[in-house]
């Protein structure tokens, strides 16, 4: 007796999750032309071996086996076509009131008609990606069957397709089938589909179980399958412009005239820069160039750039655009488009004081295309530097000396500048053990490059460690046991390279410490 297979579970589920994706889709993909359909799923039978009525449970657990088919289709229109089907499946059922069951195989070739209900409403069926289907034809196959005792495998005589012994194989007996399938194609792409089928064949015999039935009903089977479709699809001629005449002169900015009065199509290339620095500092007010290559395209467009948290956004004097900043969002519309075939656009963006490192700025340019819109993307890197207030430090230097002297340690302060040693509640502590300390003179969110960069502009000669946490590519200088020895490398570091973001970072064992408070005793 054969368990309730863990494949079956898989294939429903498989079926579950194909009509979810379904459901959840938002647009539709014409499927046409020729094409090749795999299915694998469950074979199921019903007849006078088959004691599960109607319940779909007992069905798939009681008198399923497994079965697959391999499909040709050819569409002729929205919603008819044709297709040509091999499907092969294993037969199985248990009557459990004479302790029997059967077991065998059908391999089935048949040809059917394909209808698309909804090819009679495209309208409709464009706003869908569900896209049911029927199938009704007329096949030939051949069988194999044989019944046995749940218990001892006992064989009842006769058996169809084996002899006596029920293990031999011998020739198929044939028979009529007359299938009749509903279908659900789900597109992925212009090509790919996914197919959820249940197709049910009638048949002209009632051995398929081994058994004749008093009832005089011929036996049935059927398969539930999921599968991948591929189309081939034939090359499309190119599309004729429409004829210029007198009474109709009507101008399409998709097109041009040629010197011989000819209409060509001419392809949309579109272009889009933006120019902006890639590092400000806070308080800056930072000008945004855009320039867009359309060539000879006059229609409607717009285009949007997001900005991070802590940006605004202020038009500047502009002869063509709608400019509105709303939401951190700037969006700029044409109605109609210059024509000139290169569009140049300025604004301006101040930075507030509550930002710093690297941001990313994402934009996209939209223009309509034969009734559909089509999408450039660009995306900016900038890197804010959030200064410090210098005034801070110059009123700290009246405070040196009593700093100095409210320090308790052996090991003398650095021999700086005044001014460069600041007021501190942590110099009157002592750290932890394998505490060490680091300057971080920089963050980037999207680049592993901060180093060089900082580099570049603050002229940082010290060698800089890289350490990527939490999706931040940090950069620390220096490395101290004392936390006194830290404050005095920073002050100086700040004062020749005037990175007045630089901040001391604790590290224990490695791993950075969240708290500083929490590196000292």
């Amino acid at each position: 007796m054969k368990p309730f297979s863990s494949y079956k579970t898989l294939i429903i589920t498989l079926f579950f999750l194909a009509g979810s994706m379904g459901l959840k889709a938002q647009s539709s993909t014409k499927m046409d032309g020729f094409s090749i359909q795999v299915n694998s799923g469950i074979s199921s039978f019903y007849g006078d071996m088959s004691t599960s009525g109607c319940n779909p449970i007992s069905i798939v657990k009681d008198n399923s086996n497994f079965g697959f088919s391999l499909t040709a289709i050819k569409e002729f229109n929205e919603w008819i076509g044709i297709q040509a089907q091999y499907m092969s499946g294993s037969l199985y059922s248990i009557h459990t009131g004479s302790n029997q069951y059967f077991s065998g195989s059908v391999n089935e070739f048949s040809v059917s008609g394909r209808f698309s209900p909804l090819g009679l409403a495209p309208n409709f069926k464009n706003k869908l990606m569900l896209q049911p289907y029927l199938t009704f034809g007329l096949g030939t196959f051949g069988y194999r069957s044989c019944k046995k005792h749940i218990n001892t495998d006992e064989i009842y005589l006769p058996c169809y397709g084996y002899e006596d012994d029920g293990i031999t194989k011998i020739s198929r007996k044939n028979g009529l089938a007359m299938p009749l399938g509903l279908g659900l194609s789900i597109p992925i792409n212009q090509n790919l589909s996914i197919d959820l089928n249940h197709t049910y064949q009638i048949t002209n015999t009632d051995v398929l179980d081994a058994t004749i039935g008093l009832s005089g009903k011929n036996d049935w089977y059927s398969l539930s399958s999921i599968g991948l479709r591929f189309t081939i699809r034939p090359p499309q001629p190119p599309k004729r412009a429409p004829e210029k005449t007198q009474a109709d002169p009507i101008f399409d900015p998709y097109k041009q005239n040629d010197p011989a009065g000819e209409i060509k199509v001419s392809p949309l290339n579109f272009f889009v820069e933006s120019l902006m620095d890639d590092v400000v500092n806070v308080g800056d007010v930072l000008a945004v160039n855009l320039r867009i290559n359309k060539g000879s395209y006059t229609g409607p467009a717009k285009l949007v750039q997001r900005f991070p948290k802590g940006f605004t956004a202020l038009e500047a004097s502009s002869t063509n655009g709608k400019f509105s900043f709303s939401n951190r969002n700037v969006l700029i519309e044409w109605d109609n488009m210059p024509s000139d075939s290169m569009v140049s656009y300025t604004y301006f963006v101040r930075i507030n004081d509550d930002i710093s490192g690297s941001q990313t700025i994402t934009g996209r340019f939209e223009y309509e295309e034969e009734d559909k819109w089509n999408t450039v993307r660009f995306n900016n890197y900038i890197f804010v530097d959030n200064q410090a207030n210098i005034q801070k430090y110059q009123e700290d230097i009246d405070q040196l000396k009593e700093d100095k002297k409210e320090v308790e340690t052996e090991k003398p302060i650095l021999d700086l500048p005044a001014k460069t040693v600041r007021k501190d509640p942590f110099l009157s502590k002592a750290p932890l053990a394998d505490i060490e300390f680091r300057i971080q003179c920089g963050a980037f969110k999207d680049s592993d490059q901060g180093g060089l960069k900082l580099a570049g502009k603050y002229g940082i000669t010290e060698d800089m460690r890289e350490v990527y946490e939490n999706g931040w590519y940090k950069y620390t200088v220096g490395s101290f046991k004392s936390y006194i020895e830290a404050v005095g490398f920073k002050d100086t570091f700040i004062k020749r390279t005037k990175l007045y973001s630089a901040f001391i970072v604790a590290y224990k064992n490695g791993k950075r410490v969240k708290n500083i408070n929490d590196a000292f005793q």
